[in-house]
């Protein structure tokens, strides 16, 4: 898995990812891996702009973290639960989004795991500004501006500003 985690945040070298995601798909019998190679593969086909086969990778960590509710809590979910909520709510799939940002709220809650909820806010504020809720994007905003400083996460620090300055979400 640190081959395929180096390959794909380091090198950004997509094809070797790729190989070492389906080799862990292939090889290793922990569910958990299994999990982090198949948001991995997802990962992949959506910076392709392959959404339609980001889909089946991401439509199979739906079946087993919220479906069957089979995950652990720990900051590796979390992040894996962004990046689903991501992927749906780029797919418009505005329903399957806040249903994954809300189990992502709910674990990091439970488990006291900080570390993505600034991520996942920000999320669920732009959900609310596709429902034209106002007064709850703001709220929203507020509360992951809280968390991506206390966090120091400076791309949603950025993110938050652009919206502040242009009362609009960054593409």
């Amino acid at each position: 898995m640190i081959k395929a985690d180096l390959a794909f945040d380091w090198k950004k070298d997509y094809d070797e990812a790729q190989f070492f995601f389906n080799w862990v798909l292939d090889h290793d019998d922990d569910p958990f891996e299994n999990l982090l190679a198949l948001n991995g593969l997802g990962s992949i086909y959506l910076q392709k702009d392959k959404h339609d086969l980001a889909s089946y990778y991401f439509d199979r960590i739906d079946d087993q973290l919220i479906k069957e509710k089979n995950f652990a809590n720990n900051k590796q979910t979390i992040a894996i639960l962004f990046n689903l909520a991501n992927f749906y709510l780029l797919e418009q799939n505005y329903k399957k989004s806040q249903k994954v940002i809300e189990q992502a709220l709910t674990s990091s809650k439970t488990y006291k795991n900080f570390d993505s909820v600034d991520k996942i806010i920000y999320l669920k504020a732009y959900l609310a500004s596709i429902d034209n809720k106002e007064s709850e994007t703001e709220d929203l905003i507020q509360q992951a501006k809280v968390f991506a400083e206390f966090n120091a996460d400076q791309e949603i620090i950025d993110a938050i500003d652009y919206y502040e300055k242009n009362h609009q979400f960054k593409k």
